[in-house]
C-alpha cells in the first residue's frame, strides 16, 4: 500500500490493539492519520496470543488472532491509512518526523506511540540458536511437541505457571525454574500446579545456557544463593519471564521509568508537546486489551488537530 503524500496530521507507530484503536478513532474524528506497523500484518501481541481471551468485554475470542480479525474488520470499515512492513529506523519526536528503514519519511503534527511490549529474553547462550529447535513458542500452540517429553519452563508469573499446567497434560515431566523463592502467579494457577504429579519446581535458580546439538538436550543452571552450577536434561524449553517495552528508539527523547516504559504526564500525555502514548508501552500495571483500546481511542481524541 502506498500513498501520494507522506504528510499527515497524526502518525501512529505500532499496530496492536492500541494503535488500531487510535487509527479507528482518528478516522472517525476526520483526522488524517497513518498507522505504521513493522510486522507484515496488524495485530501486535494478539498474533502470538494462543489462549482464549475472555477479559475483553466487547468480544470474547478463542485466541488472539480471532480478536485481531475483529479489530481488523473495524479498521477496514473506518478506513484509516496504514502501512505494514514499516520498520521505523528513526523518529524525531520534537520535529514529528519518522524515517523508515527503506528511507521513506513521514511527517505529522502529532505522534501517537503505541509500540507495545515484547517477550523478555534470557539472553543466554543457545537461546537464539535453538529457536524452533526445541525452544517452544507457546504451550497451547506447541502442545503436541511436548507430548511424552521433558519440558523446562522458565519463569514464575501467570504465563509460566499456566503453561506448566497446560503442558503437564501431555508431557512426561515438567520442570519449572524460577530465580525467586516463590511464584508471583495468581493463586488459582499456584494451587493447580502444586497438585500436579509430573511437575517439579526449582526455586532460587536461573538458567545460564541452553544446550544441544540438532535440538535442545539440556539446560545449564546456577543456584542464585550458593552459585553452584548444574545441568539437567530436557527435550524442550519454554521461556516466560515477562515482557519489556519497545522504546529503544525514544528513550533519549522522552521521559521513561526505570523499566523503560513511557512515563505518562496524564492519560496518554508525555513530556513532549503533541506526542502521546497509548497501550502497554505506557501502562505496565494494566497489560490488557481493554486498557490498550481505551487509551488508543483517547490518544486519538487528544491528538486531534
Amino acid at each position: 500500500m502506498s500513498f501520494e503524500t507522506n504528510n499527515f496530521d497524526v502518525i501512529i507507530i505500532g499496530g496492536g490493539p492500541a494503535g488500531m484503536s487510535a487509527a479507528i478513532g482518528c478516522a472517525e474524528l476526520g483526522v488524517d492519520a497513518i498507522l505504521l506497523e513493522r510486522e507484515a500484518e496488524l495485530g501486535g501481541q494478539l498474533l502470538w496470543t494462543y489462549n482464549a481471551i475472555e477479559n475483553y468485554p466487547p468480544f470474547a475470542a478463542k485466541n488472539g488472532r480471532e480478536l485481531r480479525d475483529h479489530f481488523l474488520q473495524q479498521v477496514e470499515k473506518a478506513g484509516p491509512k496504514y502501512l505494514t512492513n514499516a520498520v521505523v529506523a528513526h523518529a524525531d519526536l520534537e520535529k514529528k518526523i519518522v524515517t523508515l528503514a527503506n528511507g521513506d519519511r513521514y511527517s505529522g503534527k502529532a505522534i501517537i506511540l503505541a509500540t507495545g511490549v515484547r517477550r523478555r529474553l534470557l539472553n543466554v547462550p543457545g537461546e537464539r540458536e535453538f529457536g524452533g529447535r526445541g525452544i517452544l513458542e507457546s504451550g497451547i500452540k506447541d502442545k503436541e511437541k511436548a507430548r511424552g517429553k521433558t519440558v523446562v519452563i522458565v519463569g514464575g508469573g501467570d504465563a509460566a505457571v499456566e503453561n506448566a499446567c497446560i503442558l503437564s497434560e501431555v508431557a512426561k515431566k515438567i520442570i519449572v525454574i524460577h530465580r525467586r523463592n516463590h511464584f508471583t502467579a495468581q493463586k488459582r494457577f499456584n494451587d493447580t500446579v502444586n497438585k500436579l504429579p509430573n511437575v517439579d519446581i526449582m526455586f532460587d535458580t536461573r538458567v545460564t545456557a541452553i544446550l544441544g546439538d540438532a535440538t535442545v538436550t539440556a539446560v545449564e543452571l546456577q543456584n542464585v544463593e550458593s552459585e553452584t552450577r548444574s545441568t539437567i536434561n530436557t527435550d524442550a524449553v519454554l521461556i516466560r519471564i515477562g515482557v519489556e517495552p519497545n522504546t529503544e528508539l525514544f528513550t533519549d527523547q522522552i521521559d521513561v521509568d526505570d523499566a523503560r516504559y513511557i512515563f505518562p504526564k496524564g492519560s496518554c500525555l508525555t513530556n513532549l508537546s503533541a506526542v502521546y502514548a497509548a497501550g502497554d508501552v505506557a501502562n505496565p500495571t494494566n497489560l490488557t486489551v481493554a486498557a490498550a483500546t481505551t487509551l488508543g481511542t483517547e490518544s486519538a481524541q487528544k491528538a486531534k488537530i
